[in-house]
């Protein structure tokens, strides 16, 4: 699973100080320090459904007015967070948070709830040149030992048995997304896109 959480600077803000409601994220001083990946409109998706057809468009035109910083690429605006470009990045996966903070950055994370996520899916092509290759890769996967492999790269495994390394990832409620990759991306795009504006390139 691939959660979304809200990083932060700890050089440059506290814990206690990060916003964890929807009206948090409203308030005037966060105006312009707030970096968005403005290529994945998955977040802000489910966030319409959330909140519903009436109050959903409303609270997004006023969240956009918050001057939001975007990116095209969690890394690099991952990288830009822990360098002081701006103290928060709104939706972030906790493997990118977790991946700063082992290499030193002043990085951390903390989750609204319930937690979007999502999940990364596997499969095996349909004119695979080597199919069998490809189903033996999916079983080593999905096995134990792959998925032990995942969680060590700061991932939520998807096997009960294997334990994720992140701490406090247990506790969270997970809301799984029913987003499609089609019609309902491009058009998400889109409406993400009027709200918040372009990414720089």
């Amino acid at each position: 699973m691939m959660p979304n959480v809200i990083a932060y600077n700890t050089r440059m803000v506290k814990r206690s100080e990060v916003p964890l409601t929807d009206d948090d994220l409203l308030s005037p001083k966060w105006r312009g320090k707030i970096g968005i990946d403005g290529t994945k409109p998955e977040w802000f998706s489910w966030k319409l459904k959330r909140l519903g057809q009436e109050k959903g468009p409303s609270y997004m035109k006023r969240l956009g007015a918050q001057d939001f910083r975007l990116y095209s690429g969690l890394t690099i605006i991952t990288r830009l967070l822990a360098a002081g470009e701006f103290p928060l990045v709104l939706n972030t996966y906790v493997h990118n948070a977790e991946d700063a903070k082992r290499k030193g950055a002043p990085v951390d994370w903390v989750a609204q709830g319930p937690v979007f996520t999502k999940f990364q899916p596997i499969g095996v092509a349909a004119k695979a040149p080597h199919p069998n290759a490809a189903r033996l890769l999916v079983d080593f996967m999905l096995c134990e030992e792959g998925q032990r492999i995942i969680a060590s790269f700061g991932r939520v495994p998807t096997r009960r048995a294997v334990a994720t390394n992140v701490q406090g990832l247990d506790k969270l409620n997970f809301v799984i997304d029913e987003f499609s990759a089609d019609d309902d991306f491009n058009k998400s795009y889109e409406q993400f896109r009027n709200v918040f504006g372009a990414p720089k390139p």
